[in-house]
């Protein structure tokens, strides 16, 4: 494969990192641009260049469409840099893959790099086309330089003229990512004394889709599953949460039907790494409901409709 090109996608090693280390980045900044990274690079892999194209920044998607496409079989990150009070990034990362040299293909090991800005809490790729082009043997040509005064001078109405604004404080950008996701409800209520369901909903604010993992939960007749365990961005999704005393018949004999207090589930979202903790009661059955003082009966947790 030929790399002439790919000085136009990918920025050069020799001026991308410097040896002065900025302070650590809140984690939920760090989680989203790793995943935004690591979405990146897969779709180069599986050369899904489209959405590779969706997550740059529009000043830049002229110089990402005129870059060359390697052909990538893996990549890891390496190193990240933060600067401009952690709205900018440079990315380091490790791929594998083929390289055509007088004809001949090698596989073989190289760096890349890459820039990364946040605007509306969400990474971009960006670039500034260098003079040269990466090679695995590393950069080959002139330094990466600025975009020229024509360029600058007049970019042009719209949205490529915009330019990333860069947060005052970077703590306010990190709530904002995970304001971004969010849960409908905390309590789920179920009937402890025959088989019932409730749900949860999960909504995605992000420009990109978060994953949803549920921690283990061992309770007879209870189970607890995602519909979806991906939610696209603006998308919603429930998490059912089911009793079914056939189930617990089966594992526990008559615990089926007692009374059964509660429990917690946390489900975690990535990247943002949030932890949403859901509390789960159990009813009581009417008949020993109608037995307690009406002060006890109205703090006692409500099933859902059937």
């Amino acid at each position: 494969m030929n790399f002439a090109r790919i000085g136009l996608l990918f920025l050069p090693l020799t001026v991308a990192f410097s040896q002065s280390l900025f302070e650590k980045a809140p984690p939920a900044i760090d989680e989203v641009l790793r995943a935004r990274v690591r979405g990146f690079y897969q779709a180069y892999i599986d050369k899904k260049f489209r959405i590779a194209y969706e997550m740059v920044a529009e000043d830049s998607k002229e110089t990402f469409l005129a870059g060359g496409k390697p052909n990538l079989e893996s990549c890891d990150i390496t190193k990240i840099e933060y600067s401009a009070e952690f709205a900018k990034a440079d990315v380091l990362v490790g791929c594998k893959g083929t390289f055509s040299f007088h004809g001949q293909m090698m596989k073989v090991t190289f760096p890349l790099s890459s820039k990364w800005v946040m605007t509306d809490a969400q990474w971009w790729w960006s670039a500034v086309p260098p003079k040269g082009r990466d090679t695995p043997w590393g950069f080959w040509g002139e330094k990466e330089g600025e975009p020229s005064p024509k360029k600058d001078a007049n970019p042009g109405p719209g949205p490529a003229a915009a330019k990333p604004s860069v947060p005052v404080d970077p703590m306010a950008v990190a709530r904002q990512i995970l304001n971004s996701v969010k849960i409908d409800k905390t309590d789920v209520v179920l009937r402890g004394y025959e088989s019932s369901k409730d749900e949860v909903h999960i909504s995605n604010g992000m420009p990109g889709p978060v994953t949803i993992t549920l921690d283990k939960l061992a309770m007879p007749g209870l189970t607890i599953k995602p519909l979806s365990k991906e939610v696209n961005s603006g998308e919603q999704a429930a998490i059912v949460f089911e009793y079914n005393t056939d189930d617990a018949s089966l594992t526990c004999g008559d615990c089926a039907k007692r009374v059964k207090g509660s429990a917690t589930l946390n489900i975690r979202v990535s990247p943002t790494g949030q932890v949403f903790t859901v509390n789960i009661a159990f009813a009581l059955p009417p008949e020993v409901e109608k037995t307690l003082p009406p002060e006890i009966r109205k703090q006692l947790p409500k099933p859902p409709d059937r």
